[in-house]
């Protein structure tokens, strides 16, 4: 499996700034990797940048058992059919050390995965400029 860099706190990484000088910086496993089956049921998710401090957050949502991110990467470079790591941190938030990926805090999961009702959901994709 791929690798990919992520780093917290987040507001210590402007745009353009890789993770540079960021105290804590670690990599999400599973990038790139095959879908997951989660359960029956259609989950929908905001996860902000992981690495570059941007204010944009990132559509997920998961149609059992398709996986959909609105990120450059999962769009442009995985062709739509492998995990991002923004995937793979939602996998992670519902099925624990699903990834193996050794997250900085406890909580971080918490504080980085926003599980998204489908009527906020709809709301919410109306609000991101295409």
């Amino acid at each position: 499996m791929t690798d990919c860099n992520a780093c917290t706190p987040q507001h210590l990484n402007p745009a353009g700034q890789n993770c540079r000088d960021v105290p804590t910086r670690f990599t999400v496993l599973g990038r790139g990797g095959p879908f997951v089956n989660i359960g029956p049921e259609e989950r929908h998710f905001r996860v902000p940048y992981l690495k570059y401090g941007a204010l944009q957050e990132y559509i997920v949502d998961y149609t059992p058992v398709q996986w959909s991110c609105n990120c450059p990467d999962f769009t442009r470079r995985l062709g739509r059919r492998l995990c991002c790591k923004h995937i793979i941190v939602c996998i992670d938030s519902v099925q624990p050390g699903y990834s193996g990926t050794v997250y900085p805090y406890v909580n971080y999961l918490n504080e980085h995965v926003f599980p998204v009702a489908a009527a906020a959901e709809a709301t919410f994709r109306q609000m991101i400029p295409k």
